[in-house]
């Protein structure tokens, strides 16, 4: 009889012990899940607050809304006019693949010699946005845009002027915006998974803004390959941390990295600088005994294959060979 109750005491602390192991697992989990919404939520607010912050400031400094088409154009300085021409040119041709081909043999950019642009710039960025705003005009696109006459005063004639994703210009610049809104969010990320804290996600990102000017310039010369480069760099920063910490690194994870530094490499011609710096810093936490030698080798193999991709997907580019 005594064993018989000492067996119903036994049972009865397990189902207890049970009971409570399932409350503080299911507390932990809505735990979680609320920081874990928490985190997203302020990471969306960040990228909103940064993509609108960089359009204001552009505008407050070029006016863009109240140019007219060619002076818009004609505020792409230096090199940003070169790279937004081919977008232009692939958007005002009959055809996309028409588009295509005119850069394939371009005449115009070392008259009178013929080059294939892909081989000597990362035109990527204007490849895709101009095939996204033919597809968008195909949907409707055109009723996005409000077109007013603007009254210049000073003797000057007025002109028609154009705002809105409608306007090939407006949707270019939108895009870079809305891109590095989003690196705004995912560098919340990064920042919440080094501290491992949402006020350490929140003092990085604050620290950003604080030295916005020395941080990026993507306000002031949107068009620059940096622009398009950089909020990949972010995320491939975010994936390669998570690997360093990662005890035993997946194929999916070599695959995601190899994909993110491929997104880097290809809008930037100085994105292998960039990446050599990451590959000394590796070497010496190698050396350090701080990783394995079986994980440097998976983040080297990793870059090596962006790399071949990345001379693949631009024609040999001469600047990635010499």
């Amino acid at each position: 009889m005594s064993s018989l109750r000492q067996r119903r005491k036994n049972s009865k602390k397990k189902q207890q012990a049970a009971e409570i192991l399932d409350i503080g697992h299911q507390t932990l989990t809505e735990h979680v899940s609320v920081r874990s919404i928490t985190v997203i939520a302020l990471a969306l607010i960040a990228g909103i607050t940064h993509g609108l912050h960089l359009y204001n400031m552009f505008e407050n400094e070029r006016f863009f809304s109240h140019l007219s088409p060619l002076e818009r154009e004609l505020s792409f300085r230096t090199e940003m006019g070169l790279y937004y021409s081919y977008y232009k040119t692939i958007v005002s041709s009959n055809s996309f693949s028409s588009g295509i081909k005119l850069l394939l043999y371009d005449n115009r950019t070392e008259y009178p010699d013929t080059i294939n642009t892909f081989r000597r710039f990362n035109l990527l960025p204007e490849v895709l946005l101009s095939e996204m705003y033919r597809v968008f005009q195909q949907l409707g696109g055109g009723n996005w845009q409000e077109c007013f006459q603007i009254n210049r005063g000073y003797g000057q004639p007025p002109v028609n002027s154009c705002t809105g994703l409608g306007e090939p210009s407006y949707f270019y610049l939108l895009a870079i915006f809305a891109l590095n809104g989003l690196m705004m969010a995912v560098f919340f990320l990064l920042c919440y998974y080094i501290s491992d804290s949402v006020l350490g996600a929140a003092f990085g990102t604050l620290q950003f803004f604080y030295n916005h000017s020395e941080a990026t310039r993507v306000q002031w010369t949107p068009p620059l390959r940096e622009s398009f480069a950089i909020p990949f760099l972010v995320l491939q920063l975010l994936v390669l941390s998570y690997v360093l910490r990662c005890r035993r690194p997946t194929i999916s994870l070599a695959v995601g990295l190899s994909i993110c530094t491929l997104c880097f490499m290809l809008p930037w011609q100085f994105a292998q600088f960039a990446l050599l710096t990451q590959v000394l810093a590796i070497f010496v936490v190698y050396l350090l005994r701080l990783i394995s030698f079986n994980k440097f080798q998976f983040i080297i193999l990793s870059f090596i294959a962006s790399f071949i991709l990345n001379v693949i997907l631009q024609f040999g580019n001469t600047l990635l060979l010499r």
